[in-house]
């Protein structure tokens, strides 16, 4: 695949008032919209409304194509769309060249001066009005609304998930998680967030400033426990799932060293997805660390992806 890429000339982009960094330009021959706006708001800058939209560029109309929903991380105070490009092409470019069209989102984020109000539910509801625009509007870009794929980072992940196993969320813009027909979940950790505070808070996972990480999750899912449960995917029940599948990767590798909380994580939720019968694979990359997941430049993870798509009939 990476014949199809070529070098180009660094553009430098300023999103969402965060340091500048390197976009490359996407190939010859995929075609990039930017800046869609899928929502209107006056709560927040409006530059965390709008979305991209990637597709390889091909004669004819053709057969509708599989749509890939990206969810970016940032520990829900950060982050941006931009986070799916890469030097040697990105994940936004690799599924294109796929056949897929992926689109990537801004959302509102929290704690953040760009969406001073916002909350986590703000966020998911914000994925859900990104596919409800999807609903209506992706026919456009050769993609078929029907059936559509998250692809959550980190964070993002959380969120996704979230969505997913949440039916309010959709069901504000009458639809349902039947149009999620899979969710990949790339080192996502907090889906059960009162385990994951309190296993961060009693035990050492060889992640860095663990009580610092406490303190901000407090901040951002607050102190009760029966609302950290409403914001935990696993908080819901999950036979309500059946029809969408689980991928889960998570890495072992933070600052130079290993870490066992992201794989803990997710091998639990996956015994709990199992458990109720939803289809779910768990995959951890020992040697990888939380970011080489998002770039997928490792082959093992790239095979392992394309599996996925494969036996979900991409």
């Amino acid at each position: 695949m990476n014949e199809c890429f070529r070098r180009a000339g660094l553009r430098r982009a300023l999103e969402m008032g965060h340091r500048t960094m390197p976009v490359s330009s996407a190939p010859v021959n995929i075609d990039v919209e930017r800046n869609l706006a899928y929502r209107e708001a006056e709560d927040c800058d409006a530059r965390l409304n709008l979305l991209d939209i990637y597709r390889c560029r091909v004669r004819g109309e053709g057969p509708r194509r599989p749509v890939a929903l990206f969810v970016h991380g940032g520990d829900w105070s950060g982050g941006s769309k931009l986070a799916v490009h890469g030097r040697e092409g990105g994940m936004a470019h690799w599924f294109a060249m796929r056949g897929w069209v992926f689109v990537s989102m801004n959302f509102r984020l929290v704690q953040n001066p760009l969406s001073p109000d916002a909350d986590i539910p703000d966020q998911v509801d914000d994925i859900a009005k990104a596919i409800k625009w999807m609903s209506i509007n992706i026919r456009r870009y050769g993609g078929d609304p029907s059936r559509i794929t998250l692809v959550g980072f980190s964070s993002g992940a959380h969120l996704a998930a979230l969505l997913a196993c949440d039916p309010v969320y959709l069901q504000r813009y009458r639809l349902t998680n039947s149009v999620i027909a899979q969710i990949i979940c790339l080192d996502g950790a907090h889906f059960d967030v009162p385990l994951a505070i309190r296993m961060l808070a009693e035990q050492s996972l060889g992640l860095a400033h663990q009580d610092r990480r406490v303190r901000k999750l407090l901040r951002l899912m607050g102190e009760d426990e029966g609302r950290q449960r409403r914001l935990s995917p696993a908080g819901h029940p999950l036979a309500t799932l059946a029809g969408t599948r689980f991928l889960l990767l998570s890495a072992g590798m933070q600052g130079g060293g290993g870490q066992a909380f992201t794989k803990v994580m997710n091998e639990r939720f996956s015994i709990q997805l199992k458990l109720a019968g939803v289809p779910v694979q768990h995959r951890h990359f020992a040697a990888l660390g939380h970011k080489d997941l998002l770039l997928m430049r490792d082959e093992d993870c790239r095979q392992c992806v394309d599996a996925f798509l494969v036996q979900g009939g991409d």
